[in-house]
């Protein structure tokens, strides 16, 4: 059985906790939900000492993760054993974890995490038949606005529609980075508010948690990308980096840039009133003239081979993080040339 978050969510409102689960995706905020909605119903809650263990695929050999999955649970009906990077075991591990997905141990519940899943390997095979698998795609643009109601609302806030698009402008579609500047938000009106179960977020409150270094260096970067400013884009870049912003979300950022000034450059030439534009490439009004200007210095080709550059930059961030800052270095010079 395949499912995404919200069905996996519902399921466990009403279910008890499968025996194995394989949770896919690479947004860390949307991993997390899934991993604590499985904990919540799978053990007692006080006795994780007893009935959760955590281990990492390619530091962890199958022996040891199939010994505590087969150990009996204290004063619970289940225990969790959890397995992060599953995509680091070993063939020889999985000849070992196989029959336990072949035959479930229902007095455990197993749960594989993977960025990526091999779908030709035998295991994944086995859990086509007794696992669920649990798929975390990334959102997509127009699904961002709701995923902030979604975080907003378990932190009881609520944000007006300019905060959202400001937000989103901002911190683009990487979850986990939402929900910590959603954090802040809380952090700061809650000290300005005390009365009210429910806390309202204003474009003003956005302006004013934000760092201002970080909020410029993003708005700076993307406008020197946009200008097709390399030694701007390259020191805004720096200055991202060394205050401790994630290179995924950094990347996102980008590609969402660029992709609005495809969007405004398309709409512009299908003679879309200016006064619409915001509303049509999901930005603030008052964000349109600067797009409208950078847009004017991309060609099609230009923007396709930029578009393949950020798949290629993204793909190689995922797969060689320890060279993260090089990889994002060399898409600002090839695509500022």
């Amino acid at each position: 059985m395949t499912v995404d978050l919200r069905k996996l969510q519902k399921s466990l409102e009403k279910y008890s906790a499968k025996p194995i689960y394989f949770v896919v995706g690479s947004d860390e905020y949307m991993v997390q939900e899934a991993l604590t909605a499985i904990k919540n119903k799978s053990i007692v809650s006080g006795l994780d000492d007893f009935n959760y263990n955590q281990f990492y695929g390619g530091e962890t050999k199958g022996v040891a993760i199939k010994d505590h999955a087969e150990t009996l649970p204290v004063m619970s009906e289940m225990r969790m054993v959890l397995v992060k990077k599953a995509e680091g075991l070993k063939e020889k591990d999985w000849e070992i974890l196989c029959p336990l997905i072949e035959n479930v141990v229902t007095s455990c519940c197993l749960v594989f995490v993977f960025n990526k899943l091999d779908k030709r390997k035998k295991f994944y095979k086995l859990a086509q038949k007794n696992a669920v698998i649990v798929e975390l795609k990334t959102p997509y643009d127009n699904q961002i606005p709701d995923w902030i109601d979604y975080i907003a609302n378990h932190q009881g806030l609520s944000l007006s529609s300019e905060a959202k698009a400001i937000l989103f402008q901002l911190v683009g579609n990487h979850l986990i980075e939402i929900k910590n500047e959603l954090l802040k938000l809380k952090s700061f009106k809650e000290k300005e508010e005390t009365q009210g179960n429910i806390l309202k977020i204003s474009k003003s409150d956005i302006l004013k948690v934000v760092s201002k270094s970080k909020f410029e260096n993003v708005f700076e970067l993307t406008k020197a990308i946009g200008k097709r400013d390399r030694g701007q884009a390259l020191y805004y870049l720096a200055q991202l980096l060394d205050g401790g912003q994630n290179e995924v979300a950094t990347l996102s950022l980008v590609k969402r840039h660029i992709r609005i000034l495809g969007q405004v450059k398309s709409a512009v030439a299908q003679g879309q009133a200016y006064s619409q534009l915001g509303s049509l490439v999901g930005v603030p009004q008052f964000f349109v003239k600067e797009y409208t200007s950078q847009a004017k210095s991309w060609s099609e080709a230009k923007l396709l081979s930029t578009m393949e550059a950020l798949k290629n930059t993204d793909m190689a961030l995922k797969t060689s993080p320890l060279s993260s800052h090089i990889w994002l270095e060399n898409f600002i010079i090839k695509s500022c040339q």
